[in-house]
């Protein structure tokens, strides 16, 4: 179904791809984003590397102050089957097995 955006939501997304102007007529220039960053400014980024537990790791990603995302990893590390010609070579593999709590488009 298809919805119209309320006059509030029209406000906001214009007020935060536009600098405010004062009744002063000097431009300011105000947070774009609902937590107070600016359009450029990125959250901070932290990792924390738990307990091992039967080969898996546990990482806590943290952006920001307030999302928090739990992983386990696991790694195996193998020789390379061309070993004589190329003993750097390798492959890098990512497997991502998401719930349906992060979000209901995944069941």
């Amino acid at each position: 179904s298809h919805r119209s955006m309320s006059q509030n939501e029209r406000m906001f997304i214009r007020s935060s791809a536009n600098p405010i102007s004062t009744p002063s007529s000097t431009t300011t220039s105000a947070p774009l984003r609902c937590d107070g960053r600016s359009h450029g400014e990125i959250r901070s980024i932290k990792l924390t590397f738990g307990r091992t537990i039967h080969g898996r790791a546990e990482c806590t990603v943290q952006y920001g102050s307030s999302t928090r995302t739990v992983s386990i990893i696991t790694c195996e590390l193998v020789p390379p089957t061309n070993v004589d010609t190329r003993p750097n070579d390798g492959v890098i593999v990512f497997n991502v097995d998401l719930s349906p709590m992060g979000c209901m488009g995944y069941e």
